[in-house]
């Protein structure tokens, strides 16, 4: 999955990185040889299977999640059903390296359900076992949680960190959400501050995040607060 593909969706990420391992008992032998050379295959195969029957699971808990974004499902208790996909596709795939990502969208749901302290509990176990850069984007996703549940302070904070990380590619949206934030308190010269430094943006900054959504939103915010 390449960044413009993150940058389109800014959701989830199906990625196998299967480590490329070197043979480090070369020394003892052709038969040793063999038999790890062997185990390793076994192992390889098995890994790839694990990885494909979480994609197939999250293909079709995903298949649910759209019908209830766009309106398609008529039930009354399809999020219950987004919720249950993804929380046992979570519980059949722990050790595929999508797992977290089955806990984030079981976090969007819960949220839908309006069970906002069990959704902030699943995200912020999706949030320590993500090893992908869209950990930075449940993080802030993480932070916006707190300051609805009136944590504002916490929530500020991360924010401000995540601002400040250059490692964090979705660092522009944390400015963003901090310019969003001040603006509700009428802390007006804050806002314009985070706002322009999105609206900074060009498009020779990395990785094209200046055709980002939130930078184009940016740019017309500050023209309404200037």
């Amino acid at each position: 999955m390449d960044f413009a593909e993150i940058r389109e969706r800014a959701q989830y990420e199906i990625k196998d990185f299967l480590a490329d391992k070197n043979n480090r008992l070369f020394a003892i032998g052709l038969a040793a040889l063999l038999v790890i050379g062997g185990a390793y295959t076994g192992y390889k195969y098995y890994y790839r299977g694990i990885q494909r029957a979480a994609q197939r699971d999250f293909a079709q808990a995903m298949q649910t999640y759209n019908e209830a974004v766009s309106g398609q499902a008529k039930k009354e208790n399809i999020w219950n059903e987004v919720e249950f996909a993804f929380k046992t596709g979570y519980e059949q795939n722990k050790s595929s390296s999508i797992a977290p990502f089955f806990l984030a969208y079981q976090s969007e749901a819960l949220l839908k359900l309006n069970n906002k302290e069990e959704a902030y509990k699943v995200l912020t176990q999706a949030v320590d076992s993500m090893k992908s850069p869209f950990s930075y984007f449940y993080q802030i996703k993480q932070a916006l949680m707190e300051i609805d549940m009136n944590q504002a302070d916490k929530g500020v904070k991360q924010l401000e960190s995540l601002a400040n990380d250059t490692n964090n590619q979705f660092a522009d949206l944390a400015n963003f959400y901090l310019a969003e934030y001040y603006w509700s308190k009428n802390d007006i010269s804050n806002a314009q501050k985070h706002f322009a430094l999105v609206a900074s943006k060009t498009s020779d900054d990395k990785e094209s995040m200046a055709q980002a959504p939130w930078v184009q939103s940016a740019q017309e915010k500050l023209e309404q607060l200037s």
